[in-house]
């Protein structure tokens, strides 16, 4: 998975993309943390991608300093984001992204509120496959995925409680995650 490219797949799928275009080597000193909130419980399947960058350097000329650089998410093609920001697209994906500038000690936040392509959502069955960036280290993730009242989840990957579920990890690759749909025949 080196090669940084993205699957041919009809699920849906979330790749996080960081370049460093500052010239320094503060990415050594970055930490990701990705969370995707999806909810499959309303008329059309939403999502909510936050990206947080950490900048745990110093001042230390020339290996850290201010961080510059480009963050992008990336969802298969037929999802709209809610909101401003630059559009990019790639053979069936479409990414939204913003320009990084932060020094060490800070944080960075950025929020893509996805109405997402109600074709890579099964009735009964919903799969996602996160990309990880090549050449990153523990990058980490957390996906909730809730769907409507009256149904529940079975999963071996996600913690399932009732309509909603939860994944918690770093990837150290790329990573696919599968959930079944039941009715809730519980009462």
């Amino acid at each position: 998975g080196w090669d940084g490219a993205f699957p041919e797949t009809d699920s849906d799928v979330l790749a996080v993309n960081v370049s460093n275009f500052g010239g320094m080597k503060s990415d050594r000193y970055l930490t990701r943390e990705v969370h995707y909130n999806v909810d499959l419980s309303g008329q059309s399947p939403t999502a909510t991608a936050e990206v947080i960058l950490r900048h745990n350097g110093d001042y230390n000329v020339p290996l850290s300093g201010d961080y510059k650089g480009y963050v992008r998410v990336f969802v298969p093609e037929g999802a709209t984001l809610n909101g401003s920001s630059t559009e990019e697209t790639i053979t069936g994906y479409v990414g939204w992204g913003d320009i990084v500038k932060f020094s060490p000690g800070e944080t960075a936040t950025f929020t893509y509120e996805i109405d997402l392509n109600p074709d890579t959502i099964g009735d009964d069955f919903y799969q996602l496959d996160l990309i990880k960036q090549s050449g990153t280290e523990d990058d980490y993730y957390e996906v909730t995925v809730k769907t409507p009242a009256g149904s529940t989840l079975e999963s071996d990957q996600f913690d399932v409680r009732e309509n909603i579920a939860f994944f918690k990890d770093t990837l150290n690759a790329d990573k696919t995650l599968e959930l079944e749909i039941f009715p809730d025949e519980s009462g």
